[in-house]
Formats: C-alpha cells, sequence, structure tokens
C-alpha cells in the first residue's frame, strides 16, 4: 500500500471532513483527493511515468499537499527544493538528480527558467 492508497482509504471510511484551514481557505479531504487525481491525470499526459524524478520548489499552498499526491499516484518521485533557495543551487539539485521536470508557482517561475 503506498500514500495516495492510504489517503483513498481514510477518505472512504471517515467520509468528507474539512481536513485543512489555510489564509482564510478551508478545504475536505475529497477536494483535496479530486485536486491530486487531476494532478495525477494531467502528470500522465505530460509524460510522467514510474521511477521519474520531479522536483516541487514553491511556497507553502494548500496545492502542495495535491501536488505530492498527483505525482506520487504517477508512481514518480517528488524531489522537495526550497524555494529559498538560489538559481545556482537550484541548477545544481536539478542537474545531479535527472528530474524529469520542476513544478513551482509563479513567485518562483523565473529563478525555475
Amino acid at each position: 500500500m503506498n500514500i495516495a492508497e492510504l489517503a483513498e482509504q481514510s477518505a472512504v471510511r471517515i467520509g468528507e471532513r474539512m481536513v485543512l484551514h489555510f489564509e482564510g481557505r478551508q478545504f475536505t479531504n475529497w477536494q483535496l483527493l479530486d485536486q491530486a487525481r487531476r494532478l495525477q491525470s494531467g502528470f500522465g499526459r505530460l509524460g510522467l511515468r514510474k521511477g521519474d524524478i520531479v522536483t516541487m520548489c514553491m511556497m507553502n499552498d494548500p496545492v502542495v499537499y495535491s501536488i505530492f499526491q498527483g505525482i506520487f499516484r504517477s508512481g514518480a518521485t517528488v524531489l522537495p527544493a526550497m524555494f529559498t533557495l538560489t538559481e545556482p543551487e537550484i541548477r545544481y539539485i536539478l542537474m545531479d538528480s535527472k528530474s524529469r521536470g520542476v513544478v513551482t508557482d509563479a513567485a518562483n517561475l523565473a529563478k525555475i527558467r
């Protein structure tokens, strides 16, 4: 059993519940799982496969949970990189890890490019 399967089983077992409050926004477990399923589908259409590595470099946001889940559901591995890193540090991580892609936010897009 993996993390994605545990999340699914937990949601079925306990039903829909409020699980996250962030900066005035509220999210249920079902909302987060739905978002993760959609991301898995999108990652699959982009060619993400089992064994791939995807670096995630973004500020704290509720979507981080769904991104982790979406990547895990694709069979890939998430490599978290702190958004406070410099361009050379991020470049080194990407080259050394052979990341297949990067997930980031608007605030870090220029640095990632």
